[in-house]
């Protein structure tokens, strides 16, 4: 029997993980520059005077738009990171039950093919067995055959013998009476 493992390809996953690292960098970089634009710009407009109050509302709206621009940024990164990762984890799951399939095909042609070739060794066997019981059936019989043709064959040769006796034996009695008589 074959087994095949089942591995999910490694490559894809460190793939989707290494994507979603460096879109959480992106996001953090990002939201770093826009925390030190809104710093500047709180610090620019504490120190500035009444005439420098319009720049400072300035930065304060150019450091608010490129948070909001970061935190956009950083939603869409985690959003594709985490649909790489569902991507991934199908691909994972799709490719362990193709696994799991192929093996358990494998394993039902193997146990069918073992049931074959059960059933034909148990075939093989009854028919030996038959053979050898027939063969010595029909020895049994020859010698049976064999032993009764001797047998009678015996037993006329001794019927015979035994009928030549008396008939001898008849002869000479009769023979002997007939001496016996002519010495008398």
């Amino acid at each position: 029997m074959s087994l095949t493992a089942v591995n999910p390809s490694p490559l894809a996953v460190e793939h989707n993980a290494t994507s979603v690292r460096e879109r959480i960098a992106t996001v953090a970089s990002s939201a770093s520059k826009a925390t030190d634009a809104v710093g500047a710009a709180v610090s620019a407009g504490a120190s500035a005077t009444v005439s420098l109050s319009s720049t400072a509302l300035h930065a304060i709206e150019s450091a608010g738009e490129k948070t909001v621009d970061a935190v956009e940024t950083g939603a869409v990164a985690l959003a594709h990171g985490a649909e790489d990762l569902a991507v991934g984890a199908w691909d994972t799951l799709k490719e362990g039950a193709t696994g799991v399939t192929h093996l358990a095909e494998t394993a039902w042609g193997d146990l069918t093919a073992g049931a074959s070739a059960l059933e034909k060794l148990g075939a093989a066997t009854v028919s030996t067995v038959e053979t050898d019981v027939g063969d010595l059936v029909s020895a049994v019989k020859s010698g049976a055959t064999e032993l009764g043709s001797a047998a009678s064959s015996t037993y006329d040769t001794a019927s015979n013998a035994a009928t030549s006796l008396s008939s001898t034996a008849v002869f000479a009695a009769a023979a002997g009476e007939k001496t016996l008589r002519a010495m008398v």
